[in-house]
């Protein structure tokens, strides 16, 4: 593995954070030709040192932050590009978003990581009872859009 690959490391249930973290890929690898290697953190824990880029993803049930990302989160990113998107049905809702990034990113996610994230957001989220949906309210237009924010600033490229 090269340094120059970007790490998209990922908590999910619902597989609403899984969802995302392959669209952001997409749109990484497509929008900017990124290389990007996608990795469950409930399978395998992936050296930081690695890569050049890391994006965290997590999904966030009865108010908490997935525990294995939070974990991840405490890595030394020094000298690497780390942004963070949390799933979540508070922060797929207009109007409890704020309050979502707030609680969750400021609080929780900020207060791990040894640098300052380039880009974190929370998305909408999913609630799967013995494999249905029940509840979901993933925006993936939303997603793409920061995707491609994201990918400007790691690659320092602008698209339309």
């Amino acid at each position: 593995m090269n340094d120059e690959t970007t790490l998209i490391a990922y908590v999910t249930r619902g597989k609403a954070t899984k969802e995302a973290a392959e669209l952001i890929g997409q749109v990484l690898r497509e929008d900017f030709e990124l290389s990007v290697k996608l990795v469950n953190l409930k399978e395998s824990t992936p050296k930081v040192k690695n890569y050049k880029n890391v994006i965290i993803g997590a999904g966030v049930r009865m108010g908490r932050v997935y525990k294995k990302a939070l974990k991840f989160m405490e890595n030394d990113f020094s000298g690497k590009n780390v942004a963070v998107f949390l799933s979540s049905l508070e922060g797929g809702d207009e109007k409890s978003h704020e309050e979502a990034v707030e609680k969750y990113v400021k609080k929780e996610v900020k207060a791990r990581l040894n640098v300052e994230p380039v880009a974190a957001e929370t998305f909408g989220g999913r609630i799967e009872i013995f494999g249905f949906s029940v509840q979901d309210n993933i925006d993936r237009d939303k997603i793409r859009d920061w995707a491609k924010k994201l990918g400007e600033a790691l690659s320092g490229t602008v698209k339309d």
